[in-house]
């Protein structure tokens, strides 16, 4: 036990700011250090899984208060050449030169390495667009509460596509996954927002009628086991960096609807 107060102790610092950034008394009364302890660990144990994120985007918007500008916020070079540089051989540059028209399943049954290649490219393309929107935003515009949680919200989902190329480049992503994504584009060239929003739902939540995600229930086959087979199940609970990608694609699939909108208005997403 003196042990575990000294360790404790010497970690004191560390238990006040834990407990601060949760908005805690740093110390109730007759509490000693062994059950301040544990009460961090229970508040821990039990909080929203979401509080990390929260706490990144409180510190990203402090960040932008204090007059970052884009570029700063994403913590290096612009995030379309650092995450298809590997891929593309350092031809970040040279995107806007590369014609990503053609992604759709049928390319990626036939040729699935040009598939992913294409998805990088055109995904890269479109952040560059939102890019030079934020850039063309006038001074107010940029000071303002909205225009700050733009900003860190074009950083995040920046970030988090970097990973989703990385993992393209790897191959290091499910085929069924790559599908979605490959229809996602498709739509989205065509303008089709309808479309790409209904490939985005069956790529987030899938189709599955076992929301948990079971995809075996027993030792006998089913009559109904092909419908839940992996492709009907959603994708977005798998890991935190995948759902983070999700999550910045569909803001991406949001600013290319008013960037490029399409002719006809029943088109849009909700």
């Amino acid at each position: 036990e003196q042990e575990q107060l000294a360790r404790l102790r010497a970690r004191h610092d560390e238990i006040i700011r834990r407990l601060r950034a949760r908005e805690q008394p740093i110390r109730l009364f007759g509490e000693t250090d062994v059950e301040r302890f544990q009460r961090l660990q229970r508040l821990e144990a039990t909080e929203d899984a979401s509080f990390g994120q929260r706490d990144e985007f409180r510190l990203a918007m402090a960040k932008a208060a204090k007059g970052l500008d884009l570029e700063l916020l994403r913590g290096g070079p612009d995030a379309a050449d650092a995450a298809t540089g590997n891929m593309l051989d350092g031809a970040g540059p040279a995107l806007e030169k590369i014609d990503p028209s053609g992604i759709g399943i049928a390319l990626y049954q036939s040729d699935p390495l040009r598939a992913r290649l294409l998805i990088v490219v055109y995904l890269s393309q479109v952040l560059r667009q939102w890019d030079k929107h934020m850039q063309q935003r006038t001074d107010d515009v940029k000071r303002s509460v909205a225009g700050k949680h733009e900003t860190v919200l074009q950083a995040q989902s920046s970030a988090s596509l970097a990973s989703l190329f990385k993992a393209l480049r790897n191959d290091a992503i499910e085929p069924d996954v790559v599908a979605r994504i490959c229809e996602i584009c498709d739509a989205l060239q065509r303008r089709e927002y309808l479309q790409a929003n209904d490939a985005y739902l069956r790529l987030s939540i899938g189709n599955a009628p076992w929301p948990i995600g079971v995809t075996m229930v027993g030792i006998h086959e089913r009559s109904a086991r092909e419908k839940i087979f992996s492709s009907h199940v959603g994708h977005v609970l798998n890991d935190e960096t995948q759902r983070r990608w999700i999550q910045a694609l569909k803001r991406l699939m949001t600013f290319a609807q008013t960037r490029w909108p399409p002719d006809d208005p029943a088109k849009l997403m909700g």
